[in-house]
């Protein structure tokens, strides 16, 4: 019922029948997909599932609803299934949406940019790489915080974010990790950040990103080398090269990258949940 007003408000018409093939698709995988920790079916799940589902009528509202919703499900809930799961999951969602096939996405924009922000990095954008940045982007646009397990503990925040943190906080700004953090300064006249926080002020730092930023964010979990960091890097180039040649085209925005002291963050025992210790 929830899942169905919500489509509604978002302009579907057979808003019913799509809400009905989402939670039908959480109730499957958690029976026939294997038990994980990161796998989550709950109302966040589906929720995140709307929300993908309204930015895709908004930006594509042309194409049929069932491709719409279908899109939203696999952006979603693919990068997380463990290799031996995704085929099973495909099953799942081909079952539902029998017939429906999906358009392949218009990337060449940011192909291009990811090739050039590669070039500058000394890295090859082979086709895994593409797909693996592909994947951080699609769930970027429904998750607004990102982690990275296994390396440094990175999070993204949207272009409105970084204005509200700048506003509210006097967020600052440096060009290195290696800058020192009570000798940051402020430079309002860029959103691209890199921030070390100073101790004194982590409370009150953590308190505006947690204000700005109203979503569950999400983690690439990976061994060490397997090309997290770089993926998200090439990313973040692409997207800000994207908005410096199109200004006017709001898919496309200066990337803000805070860099938050792996000390401070608490890993559950699961490496599933996050908490932070301000002590640190």
């Amino acid at each position: 019922m929830i899942g169905e007003i919500i489509l509604y408000s978002m302009g579907y018409t057979d808003a019913k029948a799509m809400a009905v093939k989402i939670v039908t698709t959480y109730k499957l995988c958690s029976e026939q997909l294997s038990a994980q920790s990161h796998y989550d079916y709950g109302m966040r799940a589906v929720i995140a599932v709307l929300r993908a589902s309204g930015n895709l009528k908004r930006s594509e509202g042309h194409l049929p609803e069932d491709i719409l919703v279908l899109r939203a499900i696999i952006d979603v809930n693919a990068p997380k299934f463990l290799a031996p799961d995704v085929p099973l999951f495909n099953g799942i969602t081909s079952d539902l949406f029998p017939g429906v096939v999906l358009p392949v996405p218009d990337r060449k924009a940011m192909q291009l940019m990811s090739g050039e922000s590669c070039v500058e990095r000394n890295l090859q954008l082979t086709d895994y790489f593409w797909g693996k940045i592909v994947q951080i982007y699609d769930m970027m646009v429904v998750r607004c915080l990102l982690g990275v397990l296994n390396g440094a503990f990175d999070s993204y925040l949207t272009h409105d974010d970084v204005g509200s943190f700048l506003r509210d906080f006097g967020a600052v700004r440096t060009e290195s990790r290696e800058s020192r953090p009570n000798a940051l300064k402020l430079e309002k006249e860029t959103t691209h950040a890199i921030v070390r926080w100073p101790r004194v002020t982590w409370t009150r730092q953590t308190a505006a990103i947690t204000r700005a930023s109203r979503r569950h964010g999400f983690m690439i979990v990976g061994a060490p080398f397997s090309g997290k960091t770089s993926a998200y890097r090439v990313l973040a180039d692409a997207l800000s090269k994207l908005h410096a040649e199109y200004p006017s085209d709001n898919r496309w925005t200066d990337v803000a990258m805070f860099v938050m002291n792996p000390k401070s963050v608490t890993m559950g025992a699961d490496s599933a949940s996050v908490s932070f210790n301000f002590s640190t």
